[in-house]
């Protein structure tokens, strides 16, 4: 029989590469382990540490959807924690991918600071037919990445702007965001939902132009979703919205796990204004 052995303590082990395989040369009554890999079952999986948050994305600009993995964070053992961005090239077809890993730190983003939980979310808000990136982070804070690299794929620079709203002021939520870039009343424009730890989606409209956005906030609930549960009160809100024959709907997925539909969004998105659930466990 072999040995197996894994960490437990989350944080303060290896998380990306923490089941290890010792193969036994000897017998069952008396054995002799020998190392054999690290990543056991692991290396056979798409595995970014702690919190897998993927994301669909044309990353180098052929046409077709890439996969962006980040996460809540990599154990690094001589360094602080840190989150990062896994990079699979979509090298199969539209009809029948297949991902291949490309990057395991894809832009650097070990690199930048971040040390918690990070979400993007892509979207072209500056007109220049780029995809440009908003990345929330575990700390409530928001951060905007330019794409001004033309065709091609994506480049962003590494510096960090704090995303702000059309008065000036830094957009943030109490921890755990995950943002959405989304054209939520369908005039064009880009707008930002943002998911939290506690309390509902957070709703800015995007008031500016197409070359220029500019996010006003309209609404701290919009919805009125409710993703808590008995189980948990942090919902960790994480919203998806779709628009197929003229209809938008909310994917919203949440800390238990558990999927929840909603409809009746379109023209529904002031203080107040309910959604309709379709089901709690889509």
């Amino acid at each position: 029989m072999p040995l197996i052995v894994s960490t437990t303590s989350p944080g303060i082990s290896e998380n990306t590469k923490g089941v290890w395989l010792y193969k036994n040369s000897g017998e069952n009554n008396n054995p002799n382990f020998n190392y054999f890999q690290d990543d056991f079952l692991q290396g056979q999986m798409i595995e970014n540490g702690k919190g897998a948050i993927p994301i669909c994305v044309d990353v180098n600009d052929d046409g077709l959807q890439d996969l962006l993995v980040a996460n809540n964070y990599n154990f690094r053992e001589s360094q602080p924690n840190s989150s990062r961005i896994n990079y699979y090239k979509n090298i199969g077809t539209s009809s029948s991918p297949a991902f291949q890993l490309m990057n395991k730190n894809w832009q650097n983003f070990s690199n930048s600071g971040f040390n918690g939980r990070g979400s993007p979310t892509f979207g072209d808000v500056n007109n220049d037919g780029n995809l440009d990136m908003i990345i929330g982070l575990v700390n409530g804070k928001l951060y905007f990445y330019e794409n001004p690299g033309g065709p091609g794929s994506m480049n962003f620079s590494i510096a960090q702007v704090q995303l702000q709203d059309d008065m000036g002021n830094n957009i943030t939520v109490p921890s755990y965001t995950t943002p959405e870039l989304f054209d939520l009343n369908n005039d064009g424009l880009l707008d930002l939902i943002i998911g939290q730890n506690l309390g509902g989606l957070v709703y800015y409209e995007n008031v500016g132009t197409p070359t220029n956005y500019s996010f006003q906030l309209k609404n701290t609930d919009i919805g009125d979703v409710d993703l808590s549960s008995s189980l948990y009160v942090q919902s960790c809100g994480v919203p998806r919205f779709v628009r197929t024959d003229d209809e938008t709907y909310l994917i919203a997925g949440n800390r238990t796990g558990s999927i929840s539909l909603y409809d009746d969004i379109d023209d529904n998105l002031s203080s107040g204004d309910a959604f309709n659930l379709i089901s709690p466990t889509y």
